[in-house]
């Protein structure tokens, strides 16, 4: 890894995908739409349905960024524990899909997880109320809005809160010697 050879074929390689464009828009992406999927287009003799295989790599020629809002989980792939098999579904992968829909104007497709780079906004509970960004993550401008509506909401509440908090001052001529007197306290609210 230190071979300078290495470190410019690495540097030529990423600089020929525009790498660091490519995951600024995922980046980017998901923190706007919650989520963006990458498709790495790898030469390894399979399609990208099929699970990649790491020993016959030859390139990889492009990579493609989606944003959640054209990606569809499969949710009826999902990776689950096998107890007879543990080593079978890394942990990392336990209850994510196995395929990825894209449905892009140019054309759809079907994508194994192994091909793709998934950006995430966040992590959401499992339950979560919206179920488009169950894998993804809450898009900021969802929290931005929300944040938004408390700030307006408490700009409007202020005048009201003076109003309700207003204290009439009355003066009155003589106030001190009238409470002096006996009566005086009853004589001064009248």
């Amino acid at each position: 890894l230190k071979d300078d050879s290495v470190e410019k074929f690495t540097t030529d390689a990423l600089d020929a995908l525009d790498w660091e464009e490519k995951a600024a828009t995922g980046i980017k992406w998901s923190r706007l739409y919650g989520g963006a999927l990458g498709v790495m287009l790898i030469d390894d003799g399979g399609g990208l349905e099929d699970p990649l295989n790491w020993n016959r790599i030859r390139s990889i020629d492009e990579i493609r960024v989606y944003e959640r809002s054209l990606v569809q989980p499969d949710y009826a792939s999902m990776y689950s524990y096998d107890p007879k098999n543990p080593f079978h579904t890394r942990a990392s992968q336990f209850g994510q899909p196995e395929f990825y829909s894209v449905f892009s104007m140019y054309g759809s497709f079907r994508v194994h997880e192994s091909r793709c780079l998934i950006f995430r906004n966040g992590i959401l509970p499992e339950r979560t109320s919206n179920p488009l960004y169950r894998f993804w993550g809450m898009p900021e401008y969802v929290r931005i809005k929300r944040s938004l509506r408390q700030t307006v909401t408490s700009h409007e509440m202020a005048p009201k809160l003076l109003e309700r908090s207003v204290q009439a001052i009355y003066k009155m001529n003589g106030l001190a010697s009238l409470l002096q007197t006996e009566e005086g306290e009853d004589q001064v609210p009248k």
